[in-house]
């Protein structure tokens, strides 16, 4: 329960503060990711990566899950199924990240993850003083006692050893609640009922699911199971004061609660904290001994602190169109405990999902901070491309519209500097529009910042839906939507979105963004994108005339961590922009203002504006003054209101002298370089030709 604050964003701020605030990530994790459970030889991530470059669908990281793993062992790579140096060539030659899983139970088995776990001493022990034993993806497993001195560094030497087989950027913690196969410590009958299934390296099925076959036994640490009896007897004996959920134990699919860490401490005033202990360790990790400025993990379990050091998916989510409408209220929420980074599973994890879903389930995912598709080896394939024409048309269009917004979308995270949300309910940025609190535009709105609203398709069969518009004006982002909304009190406009399309997104009036050009001929990564960028600005009506602000992070080459750190964490490297537009006589000035926040120069950074988008000015037919050889203005894809300035460029250094003054200039030409930190663009009505 929070108190004494209006406004929740700066409540929200403030928690975030207590907390330590959030991590910042490296800018490719905006970028799109795939993954599956099922992926279970190297050359079923080549043939992805291949099919994407085929249909020119951005990619960014590549994702395994357990598959890569011998017999499902944490810390070990089946070298068979993923030889180690054709791996590294793959990754370096086609350039993309790569991610992957690790799980919190080591397999009670001959090999060094256990052996070196066991000589360590850093096992979680039952209520005996033996070593827990629990269930999971390999069979019998033991857990790591966070707890424990030497728990670190046995942590991070076998993180080590086993980034030096594969160069993985970041690392998927899994099953880290913990969850156990087993209520609480197993049981000795189960003996023969642990060995999972793995995939036959060849076998797929007609619907493209994963056709299994039985996991290797391996040489098993029989001896350390021995005491599994004395455990089943303690089951009987074991209670408590209450026991949540609906019938069932506190050690439903967990570890035992009675189970003993180091220094005497019991499982059930720890339980909450193994997750934040593993992220913490793992990301001192990534930063110590991998030297990753803003090291990358994503954690399926959370609590408050764990935003310091991880990011968070919503877990193993179902393909059905109901947990789609569900993950917008877990992103936004995630967002208010102070985990930004956040997204569920798109297209859906569990069982088969449908072609009208999964087209959603991208336009809406595409919006989401942390993209990812991914789904298990029991469902059919969901890949972009795997579902046929509407799919991949989903899939292009949104995804292409992602990577345009996507230094828009970064530079959010960069502004807050570790505290606040980024995706947020539309009553935070509208307190007193009551309709803004009710369950139909909670459920299925958001806003981006301040300045960008979405309104996804969350339900089979529709084509069409209605969205509310707080008062103000709005434009449709989107190429598809050529269209606006302006509105003096808050109304439901009916608007259209076909499976093929970009999801729904407004640029809100008195705000302006940069936007990247996405190539339409290529496969694309994070790393393409350029400073060559589209402002487009959607002007609201001021005293003087028209006006729109935003902001971008003054950084040459987004994909450099050193430098995203040493300029935005270190420094301050936000530039405010503001657009002025006066019209006089049927004659339109364009001031551009860029400021420094920090008020300082900021050396050696260059974007180039190729294009100026004006929308909600009302001049139609409009054309740049001769003198300035800028070209026409094109009205073909935009509002009756709007106008661009395209096909010529002109550069700003951010700042261009060390003098801050707003100079004008009358006389910019093409390719000419301005000095000052204002760009004066003179416009004026065509004439028309009778």
């Amino acid at each position: 329960l929070f108190l004494g604050e209006k406004d929740p964003e700066n409540l929200l701020q403030e928690y975030h503060t207590y907390l330590g605030g959030w991590n910042l990530n490296s800018f490719w994790t905006f970028g799109f990711q795939q993954s599956r459970f099922g992926y279970h030889k190297l050359s079923d991530l080549v043939g992805v990566y291949d099919s994407f470059s085929a249909r020119n669908l951005p990619l960014d990281v590549l994702w395994t899950d357990i598959d890569y793993m011998e017999d499902y062992r944490i810390f070990t790579v089946d070298e068979k199924r993923y030889p180690v140096d054709a791996f590294r060539k793959f990754l370096n030659e086609s350039g993309l990240k790569y991610i992957l899983i690790i799980d919190p139970g080591v397999a009670i088995d001959e090999y060094e993850g256990y052996n070196e776990a066991e000589k360590r001493n850093v096992l979680l022990k039952d209520a005996n003083g033996d070593n827990f034993v629990g269930k999971v993806w390999p069979g019998w497993t033991s857990f790591v006692d966070w707890l424990h001195p030497n728990s670190s560094n046995y942590w991070t030497n076998m993180l080590l050893k086993l980034h030096m087989k594969i160069p993985y950027d970041g690392i998927w913690l899994d099953m880290n609640e913990v969850s156990n196969f087993c209520d609480g410590p197993c049981r000795d009958d189960m003996i023969e009922e642990v060995y999972l299934q793995m995939p036959d390296e060849d076998a797929k099925s007609s619907n493209n699911k994963t056709a299994p076959v039985p996991l290797k036994k391996g040489k098993r640490r029989l001896k350390d199971i021995k005491h599994l009896k004395k455990a089943q007897a303690e089951t009987k004996t074991r209670t408590v004061a209450y026991v949540p959920g609906g019938g069932k134990t506190i050690d439903d699919k967990a570890i035992a609660h009675d189970a003993v860490h180091y220094g005497g401490i019991k499982e059930i005033d720890f339980h909450p904290l193994h997750a934040y202990y593993m992220c913490k360790v793992t990301n001192n990790f990534l930063q110590l001994n991998l030297g990753h400025k803003f090291p990358f993990i994503l954690t399926r379990s959370t609590i408050f602190g764990t935003n310091k050091y991880a990011s968070h998916w919503s877990g193993d989510n179902d393909a059905r169109w109901q947990w789609l409408k569900l993950s917008i209220s877990h992103m936004v929420t995630f967002n208010m405990f102070g985990i930004p980074f956040v997204g569920s599973d798109i297209c859906g994890f569990l069982h088969d999902t449908s072609e009208g879903l999964c087209a959603r389930w991208m336009q809406l995912g595409s919006l989401y901070p942390f993209s990812r598709n991914h789904n298990d080896m029991n469902a059919k394939a969901q890949e972009p491309y795997a579902l046929g024409r509407t799919v991949l048309r989903a899939s292009l269009n949104s995804l292409r519209l992602r990577y345009s917004i996507l230094k828009h979308y970064y530079t959010k995270f960069i502004a807050q500097r570790g505290r606040g949300t980024i995706v947020k309910p539309l009553f935070f940025n509208f307190p007193n529009d009551e309709e803004t609190f009710k369950d139909n535009v909670l459920d299925t709105q958001f806003m981006i910042g301040k300045e960008l609203m979405a309104a996804p398709i969350v339900e089979p069969g529709v084509t069409e839906r209605k969205i509310y518009f707080p008062a103000g004006s709005w434009f449709a982002l989107p190429s598809n939507f050529k269209t606006s909304v302006n509105v003096q009190n808050g109304t439901y406009v009916e608007f259209k979105c076909s499976m093929e399309a970009e999801p729904p997104l407004f640029l809100r009036g008195g705000y302006l963004i940069l936007q990247n050009k996405v190539p339409l001929d290529r496969t694309f990564k994070t790393s393409d994108l350029d400073n060559n960028m589209i402002l487009k600005a959607a002007l609201k009506k001021t005293q003087n005339g028209y006006s729109a602000k935003g902001e971008f992070a003054a950084v040459s080459n987004y994909s450099s961590d050193d430098e995203i750190y040493s300029s935005c964490v270190e420094s301050q490297c936000m530039v405010k922009i503001l657009a002025e537009v006066s019209v006089v006589n049927n004659k339109a000035v364009l001031d551009l203002t860029f400021t420094p926040v920090s008020g300082k120069p900021m050396q050696g950074v260059v974007f180039n504006i190729e294009e100026v988008v004006l929308l909600g000015l009302p001049i139609k037919n409009t054309v740049i003054a001769s003198s300035f050889n800028y070209g026409s203005i094109l009205n073909d894809a935009l509002p009756d209101d709007g106008f661009r300035l395209k096909n010529r460029r002109f550069a700003v250094n951010v700042p261009m002298k060390k003098r801050f003054d707003p100079v004008s200039y009358t006389h910019l030409r093409a390719h000419e370089t301005p000095e000052h930190l204002v760009c004066r663009l003179l416009l004026e009505k065509k004439k028309k030709i009778s």
